[in-house]
């Protein structure tokens, strides 16, 4: 979708509005994600997504197998944008995701398509002003010491309003 806009005495300048490659460019060149996205009109422009699934079967949670789901998700989050947060615990899985909301969306269909996922349930989704995560995808190394800081036994128990609270204490440090 383009734009014309008037400069001065006539002269029209177009620009496409869905292109946001002008608003990152000294960040691109190092193919680091800002942790801030600019706000448009007032409004947030970033989305967060928190949902929990279950992985299915033993090659769903084979190291070969992981490594190649965390590769791949790590290429497409960095290419549209998105920063994601992974904990897994025995077949349960949480992940958080921010970034423009198409590229959540498109993500979340990615998501519900995988046959290595079921009982896929969104805990969370909002629009944020701020990222909380600044990687394209990382993973917790110590589910059970995040169960205990969190205060839940088993990721099956969290909700919405622990994911905010967990992400809002990690954007305050």
């Amino acid at each position: 979708m383009a734009s014309e806009m008037r400069r001065g005495k006539g002269k029209r300048s177009v620009f496409n509005v869905t292109d946001r490659s002008h608003f990152y460019p000294r960040y691109r060149l190092h193919g680091h994600i800002p942790p801030n996205i600019l706000t448009l009109w007032g409004m947030a422009v970033l989305r967060r997504v928190v949902f929990m699934s279950r992985s299915i079967g033993a090659a769903g949670l084979s190291t070969v197998s992981l490594a190649h789901i965390l590769g791949a998700a790590e290429r497409n989050n960095r290419q549209a944008e998105v920063t994601a947060g992974l904990v897994l615990h025995g077949d349960r899985i949480v992940e958080a995701m921010e970034g423009p909301a198409h590229a959540v969306a498109k993500a979340m269909e990615r998501i519900h398509a995988d046959p290595r996922h079921t009982d896929v349930e969104v805990i969370l989704d909002r629009q944020v002003e701020r990222r909380a995560l600044q990687e394209p995808m990382s993973v917790c190394d110590d589910a059970e010491a995040f169960l205990r800081a969190v205060g839940i036994p088993s990721l099956a128990l969290m909700t919405g309003e622990i994911a905010e609270d967990v992400l809002e204490r990690r954007l305050a440090a």
